[in-house]
């Protein structure tokens, strides 16, 4: 047994010399031929396929001569190596740190005089050597890993440590910066550093000095302009900054509203941009975007056309102010067009009313009065309006809408946006029309008749009785009578007229009269009336009157009015379809009958006609037919003689009236339709010849013609 060990062991140390001769030749196999052109320094590498990294580490070590340190990390790493052409001598050290960058090894100075030491990537930022030059990059051929300073004079240091980051060697490469001082950090591979430190020198470079400008809009609101260049110049500056957004390098933008202008603070670059883009938005509002427009109405009334607007939405849940502060920047805007998709527009209005100058008023009007009065003020001739020449008028602050109405210029005022313009033009549009007219002659014809007959006799009869004399007569007006003598003088009247003077028996006087009248009063009064518009025509004869004021010491008389009698037509013409109107009228005919008594007013006779009818267009109807008749009769008698009958005509005086009045309306309307008023012009025609008036246009005159 002893010897069988024996014999095994001198076999096993056999075969350990036989495999450590086998290694060595075929480590001096995977060695490549030196085959070196000494007058070029190439050398061809012939590495075989999967060589160990080990193997390729002492070649460069035998061929350049370099001490290295590694430890057993560096074992069975493998690659390939595929070189046909002869390559640099120099530049095997660059392939051996790429060979090792790949397996996640670097090489590094040691601390070691003469040796280089292989560290993984990992340990770069720890193993590495402090280049000796601040911010000078390493130099060319240089391949081993260091550590570079850099000290930034203008650029941010965390923006430029920002920057660089992605273009750091992964895994290994690392960079850091001190803020405080502005100094970067960088651990890489030297040909990295090399790269980075030629980016850093393009990224410090010096600010441009920031500038201040000052710019005067025209059109646009300096604080909404203000606020959109800041937004537009900072998206800008977000997409072409080379260092990313910067506060230091924001546009500023200030806006002075009293001045409307725009304070800029920004490089000259930037200030160039906000003018261009300055330019470009402080421009005149288009007419359909503009929020603020002016209607200026044709054929309506502002104050009508605004309580037409009032009624389509009614009173509920709308504040009234006046157009002053219609543009007030307390006065809540008009909602948004998001909004609006779910409003209807609210327009709403108040009475007109306009405002007194307390300055030249001592005595303001009060508000409850300046309604009253805003109708009875004639309409200034403005051609534009002009905010600042507005009186107070009427105005409403609606949800999406402030309306407003200026008397004076005729307008309506309308703050919204531009879809809801587009709703009040189409109403305003619709309202503003020019009505047709109506023509309206009303013919009154009052027919008259009386019948009077008037019969009387007067007595007189002169005697005498004891010593006395006795005259006796009855008078009835008919002549003159001497009281003392009875003697008789009659009175010349018209009428038959018959006296008998006789001394012996009696003087008799007789007068009879019978009086027929036939009147006719007739008037043609003619008025124009637009439609769904009131007309009255009146004509009255005034009578004063007094009146008395009784106390307990004094009476007192003054003037108490007038007390009036005529004629009075009030039409209201309504135009249907078909050339049928609907006519409302109102006719009052008054007359005085007598003779005042004392202070009273004299007593007058009134007859009204009112009614609505429909009537076509260009007839006539006939209205009234009203007949009255007042029979009168009036005895003057003696009693007792006076009421025998037959004698009873000798001692009386008979008086009887008979009277008849007829009034007959005539009423015609005539509907003018014509733009030119072409139709008014033909039917004024023969009223203009009647009166003699001239005309509007020349007469034609016959010319020679050579």
């Amino acid at each position: 047994m002893r010897h069988l060990f024996l014999c095994q062991l001198c076999m096993a140390g056999v075969c350990a010399v036989i495999l450590g001769i086998h290694s060595q030749a075929i480590a001096q196999n995977q060695v490549p031929n030196q085959d070196v052109d000494n007058q070029t320094s190439l050398v061809l590498l012939n590495f075989p396929k999967d060589v160990e990294l080990s193997v390729l580490v002492e070649y460069v070590s035998q061929r350049l001569g370099i001490n290295f340190i590694y430890d057993e990390q560096l074992a069975n790493k493998r690659l390939t190596i595929k070189a046909p052409q002869q390559v640099p001598s120099t530049s095997l050290l660059g392939l051996l740190e790429s060979a090792l960058h790949i397996k996640g090894f670097t090489l590094v100075e040691s601390a070691e005089p003469g040796f280089m030491r292989i560290a993984p990537t990992a340990e770069m930022t720890v193993v590495t050597k402090l280049t000796d030059d601040d911010g000078k990059a390493p130099a060319e051929g240089t391949t081993v890993a260091v550590t570079q300073v850099a000290t930034l004079k203008h650029a941010d240091a965390k923006l430029v440590e920002a920057s660089l980051k992605p273009y750091l060697s992964k895994p290994g490469g690392n960079i850091f910066s001190l803020p405080d001082q502005d100094i970067l950090i960088i651990s890489d591979m030297a040909m990295n550093v090399r790269r980075i430190m030629q980016m850093i020198k393009l990224l410090d470079q010096p600010t441009p000095e920031r500038q201040i400008e000052v710019y005067t809009l025209t059109h646009a609101q300096s604080k909404e302009l203000a606020q959109k260049v800041k937004q537009i110049m900072q998206l800008k500056d977000r997409t072409r900054s080379r260092r990313g957004s910067s506060s230091s390098q924001t546009v500023e933008c200030v806006s002075d509203d009293r001045t409307n202008q725009i304070m800029v603070v920004g490089t000259p670059d930037q200030l160039n941009d906000v003018k261009a883009l300055i330019k470009s938005l402080d421009i005149p509002i288009p007419e359909n975007q503009n929020p603020v427009r002016f209607y200026k109405l044709l054929h309506r009334a502002a104050e009508d056309v605004l309580a037409t607007l009032k009624n389509i939405q009614g009173d509920e849940g709308l504040e009234t102010t006046t157009i002053q502060n219609l543009f007030d920047n307390n006065s809540p805007e008009p909602q948004s067009y998001d909004q609006q998709q779910t409003q209807a527009p609210e327009p709403d209005t108040s009475e007109p009313t306009a405002q007194n100058n307390d300055a030249t008023n001592p005595n303001p009007t009060p508000a409850s009065e300046e309604a009253m009065i805003a109708a009875k003020r004639p309409p200034s001739r403005q051609p534009q309006p002009n905010l600042s020449k507005f009186q107070q008028s009427p105005t409403v602050k609606p949800k999406v809408a402030r309306v407003a109405a200026d008397i004076h210029t005729n307008s309506i005022v309308v703050v919204a946006k531009p879809p809801v313009q587009q709703i009040y033009a189409a109403l305003i549009q619709e309202l503003d029309q020019r009505r047709p007219q109506v023509l309206l002659e009303a013919t009154v014809v009052t027919l008259d008749t009386s019948d009077n007959f008037s019969l009387g006799v007067e007595i007189s009869v002169d005697g005498s009785a004891d010593n006395g004399k006795i005259v006796s007569f009855s008078s009835f007006g008919l002549s003159t009578i001497d009281a003392t003598t009875g003697a008789v003088t009659p009175s010349a009247s018209t009428g038959f007229n018959f006296a008998l003077f006789n001394a012996d028996v009696a003087d008799v006087v007789i007068k009879a009269l019978k009086r027929t009248g036939r009147a006719k009063v007739a008037s043609a009064p003619k008025i124009l009336v637009n439609d769904n518009e009131s007309g009255k025509l009146a004509s009255n004869a005034q009578e004063p009157y007094e009146s008395v004021n009784a106390s307990d010491t004094v009476a007192t008389t003054s003037f108490g009015g007038f007390v009036e009698a005529g004629t009075t037509i009030s039409l209201t013409p309504h135009i249907s379809n078909g050339d049928y109107l609907q006519l409302e009228y109102s006719i009052e005919l008054s007359s005085f009958t007598g003779e005042r008594i004392g202070n009273l007013p004299p007593p007058r006779q009134q007859n009204t006609i009112e009614s609505k009818v429909t009537v076509p267009d260009g007839q006539t109807i006939v209205l009234g037919g009203l007949k009255r008749t007042d029979f009168r009769k009036t005895i003057t008698r003696i009693p007792i003689l006076g009421e025998i009958p037959i004698l009873e005509h000798l001692f009386s005086s008979q008086l009887d009236e008979t009277s008849e009045g007829t009034l007959f309306v005539f009423i015609k309307a005539s509907i003018l339709r014509d733009d030119a008023f072409e139709d008014l012009k033909h039917l004024s025609e023969y009223d203009v010849e009647k009166s003699e008036q001239p005309r509007d246009y020349p007469d034609s005159q016959p010319v020679w013609m050579n």
